[in-house]
């Protein structure tokens, strides 16, 4: 068998919801997820990514870690492209 260190999930809501929530099997548990936070302008959207970074189970990774687990410079703060203004961010639990 092979090991699987990285899966991404990409969209929808429903997909993000259930990858967050709390698992009985570890390994059917996200440990971490990336975003591409945008900041402005302010889109109409009726689709978003669930709330779970209220909670004390998700911490921010310094872009120095999250370079280092991607293995390639991850820009630090508000980047601007195409007239939006956007982060790229990492969470860990």
């Amino acid at each position: 068998s092979q090991n699987i260190y990285h899966l991404f999930i990409i969209g929808g809501t429903s997909l993000y919801q259930e990858a967050l929530k709390p698992s009985h099997c570890a390994m059917m548990q996200a440990n971490c997820f990336l975003l591409a936070c945008l900041h402005a302008p302010e889109f109409k959207c009726d689709m978003f990514f669930p709330d779970v970074l209220g909670g004390a189970a998700w911490r921010r990774v310094s872009y120095k870690g999250h370079s280092a687990w991607g293995g390639f410079e991850v820009p630090e703060r508000i980047q601007q492209e195409g007239g939006i203004d956007f982060e790229y961010q990492m969470w860990a639990r």
